[in-house]
Parts: C-alpha cells; sequence; structure tokens
C-alpha cells in the first residue's frame, strides 16, 4: 500500500505551555493531514484506453497478451454504458500474462466484467504456482488460495460461493448484460477473504481462514495470468477497470470504485471516508403462489385439487401411450396419512384416478403389486376395486407393478420364504468369492454376507418367476380384458462394473473368457440372462400373449448402468424399438442441471440418449419424480418441473411414470404433492402437438458440449448465452420443420433467484434465432417448408408459472391451435416491420383460410369453473372487405359475427343481433367443443377467449358488428348542479337499452361533453353550442375509435332564461354497449344556477 502525508514542522518554542499547545497543534495537525491525504494507489491498473490499450497506468507492467499468442479485441462502451473502452476475450483467446505478484500476505484483485454469449466455465485469473486462482461456473464463484501456515503445515482453501439465492446471490445477477464490479480480497495474516459483488459484501462472500504466509521467493513462478489455455475453461466476455494491489484494499475504497464505475469515471485513489451500505439480502421467502393453498397447512383436499387442475389439452387422435402411476394411488388417496382411515382412502382414489384416467392419459393401475392377489375379489380394498374398473372399461390402457424383491416362493411350495435372488440361501456358487472360497462384497472386501455372482446359475431364479406367475394367474383370472403393460421394480442384480474385483472370484474370471466379451459386456449379458430366466416363467400365460414387459432402471447411461445394448433385452419392445426406463429424480431445485448420487438431471439424460439412440431407441419412458422431502419448499417447484418435463419430452420421453416416494408412515401428505401428478400429462399434451416430429423427426445433438473440460460429443441441447437457459430440438426427418423447448431453470426455491422470463438466441442449422423462455417451458413450432414466408408459433403459452390450482379458470386458445384437422385452414406468422429474420420475440401467429371452413376447440370446465362463461375472438380481415363468422357451441345454435373489415386486429365480442356471445349452464367435467365457421377466405383469428368476465375483458368496448340506433336516458342516481359559476363539474351516469329518453331543463350552456365509457375506458369529444329543441333529438356518432360529433341539427341555440325540456340524446353508428356501458355527462359549463338534470 502506498500511502503519503504531509508532517507538520517541527521546531522549538519557550515555556511549558507553549511547548504542550504545539505539541498539541502539531499531533492534530498531523492526524488531519494524513487522513486528507491518504491514498490508495494500485500495484498496476489497465484501463484500455491508452494509445497502448495494454498499458499499466502505474507503469509497472504492460498486459501481455502477445507472449502466449493470445487475440484480444479493444472495443468502445456505447454511450451511456461502462467506462471508455474495454477488452474482450473470445474462444480463440489464450493466456494473458500481468506480470510477477510478489507478496506474502494480502492482495487484491479487482475488475469489472460482463459474461458474453458463451460464457460458461470460466477462469478469471490466477498465480501460475497455484497460489491464486478465481473462476466462475454454473451456479458458482471460486476463489481457491494456497498458503503456509505458521504451525508448518499448509492451508489449500477453495471458497465456493454458491449462487443459489437471490440478488448478489444468484447466477442470472450476473446474466443481465450489464457491466459488473467484481473485488477478490485475501489477507493470509489476519484469515481474511472475501467476494466483493457491485460494492457490498453479502452474505456468504466471506470466511476467515487459519493464519499463514504466501511462499514469495524465486523457488515458485510468481506469474499472474489472465484466462487459460483449456478450451472449455476459457473466459468469454468483456473486461475493464482491472486493478491488482499487493495489500488488503479497505472497505471504503472498494465502494468507492464502486461508485466510480457508476458514475462511468476511472478509480479514484484518494481516501473516502463513506462506508460500503449494509449488503442487500440474499434470500428471502418462496413465493406462495408455487404451493398449494394454505401451504404448509393446505387447506383444499386432495381430491378437491386434482377435480381442479386444469384439464391437459391434447391434440384429437394423438397416439401417445398412457402415462403409468408410480407414485402410489393409495397413498394420492391418503392412505396411511394422519387422520385418514383405509375406507376413506379407498373412497377419494376412486374419484381422483377416474379423473386422472380420463383427463390426464394415465393408465388404469389394476394392482400397485402383484401380490396383492387375495384381495382381487374385493371390491372394498384397493385391488379388487380397481380390478372391477378395469373390466368396466375394457378400452382404457392398463398396468400393474411386479416387485421380484417381494415374491414369496413358499407360495408355490418351495422352501424360502425370500425371494431366491436375495436369500442368500443358494449353494456358494451363486455368490462372488475369492481363490480361498471366502466371500467377496462389491468392493472387494473380505465379508460374511453374501452378494450375487454374475456367474451365478439362473435356474433358482425361475422360482422366484414362478412364483409371480402364481401371482398374475390370478389377477388375470379376474380379468375380463387384456392386461397391456407390467412394470418390475427389479433393483435386486448387483451392478459391479469393477474387473478387478470380479477377477478375484476364478469362477467368474473364468466365465468372462469363456464368452469373449468385455468385461462391461459381459456383466450386462449376466444381469440380462437372469431377469429373463425370471419374466419367462409369467409372460408366456396366454392372457399375457399382448401383454408389454418393462424392467426399471434400464437406461445407457455408460458408467453407473448395466450395459444397455444388453440390458434392454430384458424389457418387451413396444412400436419396435425397446423404450428405456431410466429414472430421472431431480428431486432438488438446484440439481437439474447436473445430478447428485442417486437424484439424475439433464446431465444424466444426455449422456443415457447418447447410447440408446446409437441402437435405434428413439424414444424412452423415464419414472420421474420432482422430490419427496417431507419439507415441499425443498421439492423442485411446479414450473419448473414443467419445463424440465417438456424437455425430457422433447429428448424423445413419449411417456412418464409419474413417482413419488412415501417413505416413513406418517407418510407425506398428499394434499402438497398432489401437483406431481399431473405435471408429466400437461408436457405429454404439449408433445402431442407435434408427434409428426416425434415419430417422423430427430433429436438435434445441437453445440453445447457433452462435458466442458474434456469435450467429446454435443449433448443435446443449444448454446443460449445463458446456462440456465436450456434449449432442445427435434427437426423432421425430410421437412425443414422443427420442434423447439425452452426452460428458464432456477437453481433456488427462493422467490427472485431467476426471473420467469428471458429470450433465448440460439444458432439453428446456421441461421440465429431468437425467442422467449419461460420457467415452466415454452415449446414452438418452426415450419421453414415455404422459406419465403416463415411460420413460428407457441403450442404452450397458457400454462402459468404457478401451482395448477392456482391457474386461471379461463380459457384462452390460440387461433392456429385447432383441434380438428382443415387442410383449408392456414398457419401463418407475422412479425413488425423491421425484424431481423429469424428474431420472434415478438410475433403474431393466426390461422386464416383457403375456403369457407370450419376450425374447432375442445375444453372442459373444472371445478370452480363459472357455468356461465362468455366469448371473445380476437379477429380482422386480411384484405379489408367484409368478413365474418358463425360460432356454435356443442353443435348447438348459432351465433355469427358478419361484418369484420378493419385489417387490424379487434377483439370481437357482440354478434350481429348486438348480443354480447353467452355460454350457460357449462358444467364441470363435461367436455365442450366450440366450432367457429369463417364465412369467407377473409376471415384470419388470432386469439380465442371463453371468459367468466362479463364485462370489456379486453379493453375493448367499440363492437364493429352493428349499425343499429340507440337511445339514452338517466339512470341511477340523479345529480344536481348549483350552477353558479362556469367550468362547474356536473355528471349523471346514462345506461343504454333499446330506447330510453333523458329529460332535463337547461338555462344556459356554451360546451357539453359527452364520454363513452365502461368502468376503465372512456372514449370523448366536445359537442358545441348545444341545439335545444323542446322534443327534439340530438345525434352523436360513436365510431371504433370512441365518440365524435355529427354537424348539429336545426334549432337554435339555448339563449339566457331560455328553458329547454324533453331534450333526447340519440346514439347512433355502431353500437357495442351491452347494460353495463355507460355515457357519461362531462364539464358542462353553466352560467346560471338553474341547472339540473330531471327525469
Amino acid at each position: 500500500m502506498i500511502k503519503t502525508h504531509n508532517s507538520p514542522p517541527r521546531g522549538r518554542t519557550s515555556g511549558l505551555g507553549k511547548l504542550t499547545v504545539a505539541v498539541i497543534t502539531m499531533l492534530l495537525a498531523f492526524h488531519f493531514h494524513s487522513l486528507q491525504a491518504q491514498t490508495y494507489a494500485p500495484l498496476r491498473y489497465w484501463t484500455f484506453e491508452n494509445s497502448n490499450s495494454m498499458k499499466d497506468s502505474m507503469n509497472n507492467f504492460n498486459m501481455d497478451p502477445n507472449y502466449y499468442g493470445s487475440p484480444y479485441a479493444i472495443n468502445n462502451n456505447a454511450s451511456g454504458v461502462g467506462v471508455g473502452k474495454y477488452l474482450t476475450l473470445n474462444g480463440s483467446s489464450g493466456l494473458i500474462k500481468l506480470g510477477e505478484l510478489h507478496i506474502d500476505s494480502a492482495f487484491t484483485f479487482e475488475f469489472l466484467f460482463r459474461p458474453g454469449y458463451q460464457f460458461n466455465m470460466s477462469t478469471f485469473f490466477r498465480r501460475i504456482d497455484g497460489a491464486i486462482e478465481t473462476r466462475m461456473g454454473y451456479p458458482y464463484i471460486s476463489f481457491t488460495t494456497f498458503t503456509n501456515n505458521y504451525s508448518g503445515g499448509t492451508t489449500n482453501d477453495e471458497m465456493m460461493i454458491n449462487l443459489n439465492q437471490i440478488g448478489r446471490r444468484s447466477y442470472g445477477y450476473f446474466m443481465d448484460g450489464n457491466w459488473h464490479h467484481i473485488v477478490f480480497r485475501y489477507n493470509s495474516k489476519t484469515g481474511l477473504k472475501q467476494v466483493w459483488v457491485d460494492g457490498e459484501c453479502p452474505d456468504g462472500y466471506s470466511k476467515t481462514l487459519t493464519s499463514g504466509y504466501f511462499t514469495n521467493n524465486t523457488s515458485v513462478n510468481r506469474e499472474m495470468i489472465l484466462n487459460t489455455q483449456s478450451t472449455y475453461l476459457k473466459y468469454h466476455g468483456d473486461y475493464d477497470e482491472m486493478a491488482l494491489y499487493n495489500y488488503s484494499l479497505p472497505n471504503n475504497q472498494i465502494y468507492k470504485h464502486y461508485q466510480n464505475f457508476v458514475a462511468k469515471q476511472h478509480y479514484t485513489y484518494t481516501y473516502s471516508s463513506t462506508p460500503p451500505p449494509t449488503p442487500a439480502s440474499v434470500s428471502t421467502a418462496i413465493d406462495s403462489e408455487e404451493y398449494a393453498p394454505g401451504h404448509p397447512t393446505v387447506t383444499v383436499t386432495t381430491t378437491d385439487q386434482v377435480k381442479t387442475f386444469p384439464i391437459p389439452r391434447f391434440k384429437t387422435g394423438h397416439t401417445l401411450l398412457p402415462n403409468i402411476p408410480l407414485y402410489g394411488v393409495e397413498y394420492l388417496g391418503g392412505l396411511l396419512q394422519s387422520g385418514t382411515s383405509y375406507t376413506q382412502a379407498l373412497n377419494a382414489s376412486k374419484i381422483q384416478q377416474v379423473d386422472l384416467i380420463n383427463n390426464f392419459n394415465q393408465s388404469i393401475l389394476v394392482a400397485s403389486n402383484t401380490h396383492e392377489y387375495p384381495y382381487y375379489n374385493d371390491t372394498t380394498k384397493f385391488a379388487g376395486w380397481f380390478i372391477k374398473y378395469a373390466n368396466d372399461n375394457p378400452s382404457k390402457h392398463t398396468s400393474a407393478f411386479t416387485f421380484w424383491p417381494q415374491v414369496n416362493p413358499q407360495i408355490i411350495g418351495r422352501s424360502s420364504s425370500q425371494p431366491y435372488v436375495t436369500c442368500n440361501c443358494l449353494s456358494n456358487n451363486h455368490y462372488l468369492r475369492n481363490s480361498s472360497g471366502q466371500f467377496l462384497n462389491s468392493g472387494g472386501g473380505v465379508t460374511s454376507s453374501k452378494t450375487l455372482s454374475p456367474a451365478a446359475p439362473s435356474d433358482s431364479l425361475a422360482y422366484d418367476g414362478l412364483t409371480q406367475r402364481y401371482y398374475l394367474q390370478q389377477m388375470v383370472n379376474k380379468l375380463t380384458r387384456p392386461m397391456n403393460l407390467l412394470f418390475e421394480n427389479g433393483e435386486v442384480i448387483p451392478f459391479y462394473n469393477n474387473s478387478s474385483v470380479l477377477s478375484m472370484d476364478p469362477a467368474v474370471l473364468s466365465d468372462k473368457n469363456s464368452t469373449g466379451l468385455d468385461w462391461y459386456t459381459y456383466e450386462g449379458r449376466r444381469a440380462k440372462e437372469k431377469v429373463l430366466a425370471y419374466r419367462n416363467q409369467f409372460m408366456n400365460i396366454p392372457q399375457l400373449s399382448n401383454t408389454k414387459f418393462a424392467y426399471y432402471q434400464v437406461d445407457g447411461q455408460p458408467t453407473w448402468r448395466f450395459n444397455y445394448a444388453e440390458m434392454r433385452q430384458s424389457s418387451s419392445q413396444i412400436n419396435g424399438q425397446y423404450y428405456p426406463t431410466g429414472d430421472i429424480y431431480v428431486r432438488y431445485p438446484d440439481n437439474w442441471r447436473y445430478w447428485t448420487s442417486a437424484w439424475h438431471g439433464w446431465q444424466w439424460v444426455v449422456e443415457s440418449r447418447k447410447v440408446e439412440l446409437a441402437l435405434g431407441d428413439k424414444l424412452y419412458s423415464p419414472p420421474v419424480a420432482a422430490g419427496w422431502d417431507v419439507d415441499e419448499t425443498k421439492n423442485v417447484r411446479p414450473a419448473q418441473w414443467l419445463g424440465l418435463l417438456k424437455a425430457f419430452a422433447m429428448s424423445g420421453a413419449e411417456y412418464f411414470y409419474p413417482s413419488f416416494f412415501s417413505t416413513v408412515a406418517p407418510f407425506q401428505d398428499s394434499k402438497n404433492w398432489a401437483w406431481q401428478t399431473v405435471m408429466p400429462a400437461y408436457a405429454q399434451a404439449v408433445t402431442s402437438r407435434y408427434e409428426d416430429l416425434l415419430r417422423n423427426g430427430y433429436l438435434m445433438e445441437g453445440d453445447v458440449p457433452n462435458d466442458y473440460i474434456n469435450p467429446a460429443w454435443n449433448a443435446y441441447s443449444f448454446k443460449t448465452g445463458d446456462l440456465r437457459k436450456l434449449v432442445v430440438i427435434r427437426k423432421h426427418n425430410t421437412l425443414a420443420k422443427y420442434a423447439i423447448t425452452g426452460t428458464l431453470q432456477p437453481n433456488s426455491n427462493m422467490m427472485g433467484n431467476a426471473e420467469n422470463e428471458g429470450v433465448a438466441t440460439i444458432t439453428l442449422d446456421g441461421q440465429t434465432l431468437k425467442f422467449k423462455v419461460r420457467r415452466q417451458g415454452s415449446t414452438y413450432i418452426y415450419d421453414k417448408t415455404n422459406a419465403s414466408s416463415p411460420v413460428f408459433y407457441q403450442l404452450d403459452e397458457w400454462h402459468e408459472a404457478k401451482h395448477p390450482y392456482r391457474w386461471i379458470k379461463d380459457f384462452n386458445f390460440e387461433g392456429e391451435l385447432f383441434d380438428n384437422t382443415n387442410a383449408n385452414a392456414i398457419i401463418k406468422t407475422s412479425v413488425p416491420a423491421g425484424t431481423t429474420a429469424g428474431d420472434y420475440t415478438n410475433y403474431t401467429s393466426y390461422v386464416t383460410f383457403t375456403a369457407a371452413s370450419q376450425v374447432v376447440y375442445n375444453f372442459q370446465p373444472r371445478m370452480g369453473n363459472s357455468s356461465t362463461m362468455y366469448l371473445w375472438v380476437r379477429a380482422r380481415s386480411k384484405t379489408g372487405t367484409s368478413t365474418g363468422f358463425n360460432v356454435t357451441l356443442n353443435g348447438g345454435s348459432s351465433n355469427t359475427f358478419d361484418c369484420i373489415k378493419d385489417t387490424n386486429w379487434v377483439w370481437y365480442r357482440f354478434n350481429t343481433n348486438h348480443a354480447a356471445v353467452t355460454f350457460s349452464g357449462l358444467t364441470a367435467s363435461t367436455n365442450y367443443q366450440l366450432a367457429i365457421t369463417a364465412s369467407n377466405t377473409s376471415l384470419e383469428i388470432d386469439k380465442i377467449a371463453i371468459t367468466s368476465n362479463s364485462g370489456a375483458y379486453y379493453g375493448n368496448a367499440i363492437n364493429p358488428c352493428t349499425t343499429a340506433q340507440a337511445t339514452i336516458t338517466a339512470g341511477g342516481s340523479t345529480t344536481f348542479c348549483q350552477g353558479r359559476q362556469c367550468n362547474t363539474y356536473c355528471k349523471q351516469w346514462l345506461y343504454i337499452s333499446v330506447v330510453k329518453r333523458c329529460n332535463f331543463q337547461v338555462d344556459y350552456c356554451n360546451h357539453f361533453r359527452l364520454l363513452c365509457s365502461n368502468s376503465n375506458h372512456y372514449r370523448s369529444r366536445n359537442i358545441n353550442f348545444i341545439t335545444c329543441i323542446s322534443n327534439s333529438t340530438f345525434f352523436a356518432n360513436c365510431n371504433s375509435n370512441g365518440w365524435r360529433t355529427n354537424n348539429i341539427l336545426p334549432g337554435r341555440h339555448c339563449y339566457p332564461h331560455r328553458i329547454c325540456r324533453f331534450f333526447m340524446v340519440m346514439v347512433s353508428g355502431k353500437s357495442n354497449f351491452a347494460s353495463n356501458y355507460r355515457v357519461h355527462g362531462w364539464n358542462i359549463q353553466c352560467e346560471s344556477d338553474r341547472f339540473k338534470w330531471m327525469h
């Protein structure tokens, strides 16, 4: 640290008093001047402003990119942004020398940075000897130091700041496209280690270590380096105002430098007496909208939630396989939960499951465990009731779960009450042993317990299969219809994936060598054979001849799963391929990107897909769970989960096994997790609208590497400029047509951790494409089959970022998402003039017609919906000539809209008979079909809304479709104006009906203003020189732009003291006013006290 001060003068004085005064004066002066003149200058400071842009303003060491041949660029900030010029690095940049840093105890490094489009895992700076290194990745900041301590040891500390909260502790804070000031500071003597961001050191950005010192001699390389040579750790973005200190910069100075930056200035060195503010909080509460009402003590029953959840909008005629409920239908009903009896749970389950089966594309789970066979005849039990329900609904898909770990072979007369695969009761050659015959565990250690050997004979395992056959025979004997799918829980065959351990068993080594296979393939084959020895004992039951069999946790993950090429053959093929069944249990919001232990995120999926796709298995069927912690705030929330499910679906998940694990009785309250049962259906319904691309397209590899440090292949997603934004795309096999889904993922349930919506910018087949992505997922069709007129439209705009119970009860449809097949209904997209090609951040897609024809929209009211709803249609005429449409509901009476001429988009509400189109008597759980038939080819439709709001829901009171004339009369209370001076404010609400009369008397008025309004919107025009004609009329026109006046009818003006009685105002022109619309008299200027309204 460089400190300067002015010393006070020294001299002699005579006398003790004079000496005392002089000393005190001298000390005060010394203190005052030292504070005022103290400066904190850096060792090196690079501003990138000089003619030599790499020049060190302190003249100690010019930044050197040439030594390692690192490309760079110097750019100018836009006006009002940043501080002058700045340094830009990209993927071609490499190491940049910053000079040696000789320190023994402390340093500070501060700079401005702005992450670029390809910012990912990035090294900021480091000292070559490893004493200092700083990095940023998703989602963390890392600050590593290596020092000697005074006890003779060393301290190697990595301060990892997890960006999983809000504000400066969130990753998104740095991804806003703006400059940020960051400071790394460490004092090894005090042990204080800190990171400051934008003038603050937030909670979690500071720690204290054991005191020590840096190695500071020629035995180590003390060169400071910016960036790295590792391709996927390189910094992508901008730097500015980079300063290095060989001391610990004081708090006040850090804050001052941040203020310099805010003021668009370079750092100043003089002492600042202004302390930094108290750091803003980096934690906050949860968003209650993401939880069921009343959380944590939910006030809505599970059954009422299920009956209220909006129906997913499946495309009519889709062929996607149903979702299989792995969550425990009994536990959703409340079984083994506090205060719920068995009968109550069963009765609740009957209602819940019927709704989920009929409306959410869920399979009938005939048996949640086939060993429930004693209850197949008893409809007061879950097993018996579901058997009967399946028989009563033979067209519905059925499934059942088999549990190998729970079979009891004594049922078929065998000696073991435990499955032979896990009983440890077989001969020793079934278990892993060393050459001395000692049993080995999976790590190769000698143990008294037994572990099944890959070389174990499979004949005894057949008894387990015969036991399962007995269970299944009882089930099919009660069924009068086919069983579609059996799902085996498995989890009984150990996976070693350790050739060293397996080689310790001579029998295993000999068996492996006899096959000629590598260890990984060998172990997978032997596991498959054991499953088949079990499965083949029951899959030949005649009633199961068309039943499919799926084995749990079979996927292509190459490290922690059996060889997929072998193990997939343990399951049945469906539609000509095997469906992997790897589990995706994300559990926690910050686990979505990678995985922790058994809890899998996106990275597990892509590593599995790489292997599966190579073997021709395009589609898969994963068990999925958002989490099952008893503390619901720890589990992934609905919007984040829905966004992820859409990404899984786009990567090939045709159907799901919605899962939840009820762990310890009393089990978790199903009112908290009921939403998890329906989220997969919402994602699957979106898939149904691009099913052609699912079956006749392929998953694009994208441009995000599988591993940033050791990249080997692209991992099925696209770079977006923000690692929180996951974009996955399928492309048609033969057409330039794409299905795109994107989600902006948070990594915390704190409200404000991530925004709900952002813009993703990707490169797709060489084109830059921009579009919005939301937390709950945004899925689009991009159709370039007509390159000169591409089409871009969203499939899921109606999905919300809330708990599904809280979604709005209205129905909002995109015009282009009609549910019928109509070759004459064409989808088109328009963007504002001047929009760059590929920019769909602002666009309108709509349906247009090549012939007068019909489009259909299906909807179903749910519990809580109003029984009366109102129709709105946003439409236009593409040519400006008259067009219109007819509307019917379930084939009922027709409503006609017949004079649409506006070429701008307008919301239409009133039919030709001047009436708002109303649908009354709607009932919950009833399917309705809204049909709109275009009268000619000029019609275009953007949106349709069916809403319970009877008012001007979209703020447009104008009805372009009527020329009827209506009169106005006073209604409601009468107001009185004293009229003692001009500009007196008088008003009277006038309600419109077919023919009404407004009678009033007035002495003198020169301005009268009418205002056309509803409760929120006004249209007005002044009417000058009101003509008073006894028992006569005054006309004013009302058009789509508001009120306007015609010429005054013949008559005479109102002169002082002349009384005009029975004055009637007529409204003509286009009228769209229902009974709740009104005309308002406003700013009536009076010159006498004789003004009043009269009935």
